[in-house]
Order: structure tokens, then sequence, then C-alpha cells
């Protein structure tokens, strides 16, 4: 018969230490799969709300391209929670340029038309004239567009206004002129609005009278005759109506597309204030705001640089969008992002 040696208390301590380790080492590898299923199901809901988002937006798509962007915040997605979803509209097929200059655009092979969109930019708001009057404000430029003929592999320029200064009240100057924004030259032309006139309180001008099948123009900047507050500036043209005038100290809120008119200065107990720049593409400045004694006077607003955008497609003719959705969710630690291209 044998004699079975029992264990020592070492030996059962190291036992005790090993099985712990395997014990934990369980427990860690259970925590992990479960935060790993966890997760992927958050993903997997994410995923499904993005495609859904994806879905929606595509079905609703219609006439021309234009770029926008949406947030939707505190979104409830089962298995996520609050999610913040990004619907974002990018036009492939389309430039768009605002800042002042010139520029080139090579065509793409097969395309062979382009519809171009141009705004002129806004005139400059007057200068106030001391103790006589507050500046009165500048004009917004006009819109204008047309689907033209382009060559493949030909070079075309076009140019984006520049939005004209602010008067001065001392020494006295003008508004600046806006000027035109324009494509291939002479075939598109947006002209800009006129700067208002510090010295004799004349307001700025809309721009009107260029080059293209559709045309709306500008509207003129408010006159000040007399009182210390800036006139508002005119606002811009929209694609799809004139622009609207200022009126007192308030620039001319745009339709759709155009640039709203700085508001004029209102001068605050002694204190003068300068007038407000016009919004983009092309809004009018608003004057400046004077007072009489002692006297002083401040400076018209910036009207707004111009606004091109070149518009062209190679399949069909047709409009191409791209929609990218975005989900943010664990506030905010992850996101999943999906985009689709959609021929209209």
């Amino acid at each position: 018969m044998k004699n079975h040696k029992a264990f020592s208390v070492v030996e059962l301590l190291i036992t005790l230490v090993i099985a712990t380790i395997f014990i934990t080492a369980a427990y860690q590898l259970y925590s992990t799969v479960l935060t790993d299923s966890g997760d992927s199901r958050k993903e997997s809901a994410a995923s499904n709300t993005a495609y859904d988002y994806l879905r929606r937006y595509s079905a609703g798509l219609t006439g021309s391209c234009t770029p926008s962007s949406q947030i939707f915040s505190n979104v409830a997605i089962t298995e996520v929670g609050n999610a913040t979803i990004t619907v974002t509209i990018s036009c492939p097929y389309s430039i768009t340029q605002t800042t002042p200059g010139t520029y080139s655009w090579t065509v793409p092979n097969g395309v062979t038309s382009a519809t171009i969109d141009a705004w002129g930019a806004g005139g400059g708001g007057g200068g106030a004239n001391y103790a006589v009057r507050g500046g009165s404000g500048g004009g917004g430029g006009e819109f204008r567009s047309s689907t033209v003929t382009v060559t493949p592999g030909s070079t075309y320029s076009y140019t984006v206004g520049t939005g004209g200064v602010g008067g001065t009240a001392s020494p006295q100057t003008n508004g600046g002129n806006g000027t035109s924004t324009t494509f291939n030259t002479t075939t598109v032309v947006a002209n800009g609005g006129g700067g208002a006139i510090t010295s004799t309180g004349v307001a700025g001008t809309g721009g009107t009278g260029g080059t293209g099948t559709t045309g709306y123009s500008g509207a003129v900047g408010a006159t000040i005759s007399s009182g210390n507050n800036g006139g508002g500036g005119g606002s811009s043209a929209g694609n799809l109506a004139n622009g609207v005038a200022g009126s007192t100290s308030t620039g001319g809120t745009a339709p759709t597309g155009g640039g709203n008119g700085g508001g004029g200065g209102i001068t605050q107990g002694t204190t003068v204030i300068a007038g407000s720049s016009g919004s983009t593409p092309g809004g009018g400045g608003g004057g400046g705001s004077s007072y009489g004694n002692p006297p002083g006077g401040a400076n018209g607003g910036k009207g707004a640089d111009g606004k091109i955008t070149i518009t062209y497609s190679a399949l069909n003719s047709k409009d191409i969008f791209k929609i990218t959705v975005s989900v943010t969710y664990n506030n905010p630690t992850n996101t999943v992002t999906y985009s689709s291209y959609v021929q209209v």
C-alpha cells in the first residue's frame, strides 16, 4: 500500500496563485468579448442609420446640384443612444470660388457644356459727413447665369469680383465700387454694385447691365440725407430675383442665393460706429455713423466679394450628387462615415 504525501503549505499557495491567474485571465477575456460584442452592435446600428439616411436623401434629390450640409443632434439610435448625424451634399462636377482673383479651368474630356452662375461684388458704404449726416449704404452686385458651350481640353479664365472698400470720414473718401465677376472675359459678366458717395450722401447703385441668359439686378443702398446713423447696404441679387434695397440703417435681406447688405452704423451716445460689411456674395456695405458735438464720423463698411459657380457633367448632361453621411456616437469617440454618388 502506497503512502500519499500531503501537499505542503508552499505548494498549496503556489496552486492557489496559479488558479487565481487563470480565473483572472478568463474573466478579462470574457469582459473583452462582451465589450467587443457591444462595440460591434453599436457600430452596426450606427452604420444602418447612415445607410438609411443615404437612401432617404438619395431618393429626394432633384434639379441641379447645390452644395449643402445639415447637422442633426441628439438622434436616438437603438444600441447606441444619442448620436450626431451630419449629411453633406457636394457636387463633384462643380467649381465654386468666392475669393477675388483670376483663375483658369481646363475642360475635362467628355464635357461640352457648363452652366455659369456669377455674382458681382458689392459696393462700399459711405463714410460719415461729420455733423451733417451719417454715410449712405453701398449697392449690391447683380446675378448673371448662362449655359455655355465649351471644348474638351480647352482652358477658360474666370474672375471673381472684389468688394468695394468702405468710404472714410477723415479724410472724406467715397465707398469703392464693387468689381465684376466674369467667365471667359465677356461670355458671362455680373457687374458689381456702386460705392456710396460720402460728401453728398448719395447711396451706391445696384449692379446691373451685365451679360448672360438670365440676369437679376443688385439693389441700391439706403440714402441718408440727415441724422447721425448710417444707411444700410443693398443686397445682391438672388438666382431667381432682384436684390432688396437697404432701408434706413437696415441692410437689405437678399433673396435666395444672394448676400445681405451690411447694416449702417448707429451712433451710441457720443460714440460713432462704422458700417458693417456686406455678406457674400455681393452684399453692399453699410454707411458709417456721425456725431455733431464734438464732431466725429465713422467709416463705411466694405462691400462683399463676388462669387462664381461652374457646373458641368460628363454623364449624359445629368447632375451628379455626392452624399456623405457621418454618425458620431459615444460622446463623441466613434464615427462611421459612408458616401454615395447619385445621378439625377
